[in-house]
């Protein structure tokens, strides 16, 4: 964290509750994020609470640390039956947190002492968040953030379906359910559940306090001069006492390594992570193989190596060991389950879970070695954007800290703003912001969050990431509530001519700044692709490997409109048209504002090279009301400009009686996970139709317009507001009436 950052932060009382202490070498990945993770929150007074069977309490050596407590685990009945009952307990129930660990709390005065003067507490893991509601009570002042690392129900799934043993997998079974109720408890509870990939928040339903923290994953300085002569290495990093590391390393010996061997005999396996003596030498009877231990210079391992391998087939979360040969230029071979949660819309590594497959990739990469260093290293560029240091600080600061607040910005020449409107967007804020802030222009752009009256972190948030722009500013929008109120005021308030719109839970790709800003010099109102995105169990965004057409949509047969979420305007046209309509409410508002400028001789244009990921609803609920507003303001839409005499296609009332009948067979559906969402839609539009009908054209309720005020046009007076050359798609529809 930089010295300026620290320096302007309040220091706060953070208490954290974690199973083990941080070390400044851990063997595991969590182990290395906690440590990462107390770096970034060093300019607060910490406190550690650890249960008696946290691993090194008494080495906590991290001088930002001020207090350990050491939290006394109850024992185990000496009475014999109940000692088995309680033992019996332990293993249907393995993610309760020490035994008595929350009575501990309770009775320790300097733990007392500590949550109820804590202005954050973080619970760290799974097993100690079982006790969010009691720790919770106890800091009745705090903001309570639980880190899960992973989903802990999918590791139980997992590992149940591998099973043999009817008896192992009533246990599996068993904490699958128990880590299911435990997700529930802290959805319910914490103020932010943190999780590191989308895919990890889809599981989670997509509840709307999950965070998600790409963590810092620094990696190892690449050999970029490596001999290629040496003899081929792979690689295999991790404690093989973890129940998923140790199943990969025997498929990998058993079923993979051979076939490996018997076409490179001269070809090495390395694994490198703490195991006992007995399962190194199990692993060594396998013909190339050498089974370290723990290695003090892991990255010696990785510049002497060729490829990294990942055979997992069990687990869950985030697999850092992928993420950290990405950032050491290392090219690695990897299965599904390792690879998930990792990718983008720029990069989705191959995965590999046939042994015969896998096994073709390795030999691939090992008598290829020098091509596949350099197209490792074009990775590390991407790797080392959303893992690196400074995107782990900013989103730190934004899930956990308090940022100060930041003198008034003031007034400078900027071509091109960013308006992004929000409302209550504290847990999905950043993920927009820090895909800006990769822009190559970031520096040069005017940030405006137009915050729609937000009760939560929002502008804290926000203000994470004022370091990363030209300027940043939270302008207040909350004297009326819509979006395209946010969007008036942020048009208002922006300081370029060129303004660009995006929404706060969606996510930019690279050269999405550029692309609009340059369709602008030649075009008045410009809108790019918004490629629909739903969290899903990969939690991948893939890059579009097809033509996606026209980025300009159309409705009801008249004028082409750039969608909301996509859009750039010249400043001084979208003024003098009076901004957005705040009548419509959940759709078709930017038809309305980009026909309203094509009928004042405005030109328009699409932009294919401006693409962003465009998040789709997860939950049917949300998905429901989405598609019967959508289908509610289409019909204002339609009764709006039939009245001024606009070629618009007709629609039918008879039809939209029809079509809600239809929508009768989809309730069936909603009760199947796989077609709720798009059942919920289905239903939503119907109903949606039919109240635009009634309330529109029978009962002819239609609202007044709601546009930007003249004092708000005229508080920066644009240099020019004359129209570019009238479309020639404007040209026909006139001469058409």
């Amino acid at each position: 964290m930089s010295q300026d950052r620290r320096a302007s932060s309040a220091r706060r009382k953070v208490v954290i509750i974690t199973p083990t202490v941080p070390l400044t070498q851990s063997d595991n990945a969590g182990g290395n994020f906690f440590s990462s993770l107390i770096s970034q929150l060093a300019d607060n007074e910490i406190t550690l609470i650890v249960p008696e069977s946290g691993k090194g309490s008494e080495n906590a050596s991290f001088p930002s640390i001020e207090s350990v407590i050491v939290i006394p685990e109850q024992p185990l009945s000496e009475t014999p039956f109940v000692r088995g009952a309680q033992e019996r307990f332990d293993r249907l129930a393995p993610l309760r947190p020490p035994r008595g660990f929350l009575r501990g709390l309770q009775a320790d005065p300097r733990a007392h002492a500590a949550l109820r003067d804590a202005d954050l507490v973080d619970i760290e893991w799974p097993s100690l968040s079982w006790s969010i509601r009691g720790i919770a009570a106890l800091a009745p002042s705090a903001r309570v953030v639980t880190t899960l690392h992973d989903v802990p129900s999918q590791g139980f799934w997992r590992e149940y379906h591998t099973a043999a043993s009817i008896k192992k997998k009533i246990l599996l079974m068993s904490g699958a359910l128990q880590a299911k109720m435990l997700e529930r408890r802290v959805l319910g509870r914490a103020d932010s559940v943190v999780v590191f990939s989308e895919k990890d928040r889809g599981l989670l339903d997509a509840a709307r306090n999950v965070d998600v923290l790409l963590p810092w994953i620094p990696g190892f300085e690449p050999d970029e001069t490596a001999d290629s002569s040496r003899a081929p290495v792979a690689l295999f990093v991790g404690p093989l006492r973890r129940i998923e590391n140790w199943d990969a390393a025997v498929w990998l010996c058993s079923e993979i390594w051979p076939a490996v061997r018997r076409r490179l005999p001269e070809a090495r396996l390395r694994f490198i992570g703490s195991s006992t003596p007995s399962r190194r030498e199990l692993l060594e009877e396998t013909s190339g193989v050498d089974a370290v231990g723990f290695a003090d210079d892991l990255g010696a391992e990785y510049r002497n190596a060729t490829v990294a391998v990942m055979p997992l087939r069990l687990g869950a979360g985030l697999k850092f060991k992928v993420l950290e040969a990405m950032t050491s230029g290392l090219p690695f071979v990897a299965t599904s389950t390792a690879t998930e949660g990792i990718g983008d819309h720029e990069f989705a590594p191959a995965s590999f879970d046939d042994p015969q497959r896998f096994a073709d990739e390795v030999v691939r990469i090992l008598t290829s070695a020098s091509a596949e260093r350099e197209t490792a290293l074009d990775r590390l560029r991407w790797a080392h954007s959303r893992y690196g240091e400074l995107p782990f600080e900013r989103a730190v600061t934004a899930i956990y800290g308090e940022p100060s607040e930041t003198a008034p910005a003031t007034r400078e020449h900027y071509d091109v703003s960013v308006v992004v409107p929000v409302f209550n967007g504290e847990h999905l804020l950043s993920h927009q912001l820090a895909a800006l802030a990769r822009q190559a222009e970031a520096k040069d752009l005017d940030i405006v969050i137009a915050d729609n009256g937000s009760s939560d972190r929002t502008k804290q948030v926000a203000l994470a990431y004022g370091d990363a722009f030209g300027a940043l500013r939270v302008i207040d929008a909350g004297d009326r509530r819509g979006v395209n109120h946010a969007r008036n005021v942020g048009l208002a308030a922006a300081w370029g001519e060129k303004v660009l719109i995006c929404d706060h839970d969606d996510e930019v790709h690279s050269g999405w700044v550029a692309a609009l800003a340059q369709a602008l010099e030649t075009a008045d109102v410009v809108g790019g692709h918004a490629v629909p995105y739903s969290p899903s169990l990969s939690g991948r965004r893939h890059a579009p490997t097809t033509n996606l057409g026209d980025p300009l949509h159309s409705v009801l047969g008249y004028l082409p409109y750039a969608i909301g979420a996509s859009l750039g305007v010249r400043r001084a046209a979208a003024l003098a048209v009076g901004g957005f309509d705040e009548t419509f409410i959940g759709g078709h508002d930017e038809a309305d504002f980009c026909w309203r400028l094509q009928e004042a001789g405005y030109s328009i244009r699409g932009e294919e090279k401006a693409i962003l990921s465009y998040r789709q609803r997860a939950r049917a609920r949300d998905a429901y009301r989405q598609a019967r507003n959508s289908a509610r303001t289409r019909l204002l839409l339609w009764v709006r400009f039939a009245r001024t005499g606009a070629p618009v296609a007709p629609v039918s009332f008879r039809g939209a009686i029809h079509q809600a009948l239809l929508a009768v067979t989809d309730v069936a559906r909603l009760v199947r996970p796989g077609t709720r969402v798009e059942a919920a839609k289905g239903i939503g539009w119907a109903l949606g139709t039919l109240e635009g009908h009634w309330r529109y054209r029978l009962r002819k309720q239609v609202p007044d317009r709601m546009l930007m005020s003249s004092l708000e046009r005229d508080e920066s007076s644009p240099s020019s507001s004359e129209p570019r050359t009238e479309p020639s798609s404007l040209q026909n529809s006139r001469s058409a009436r």
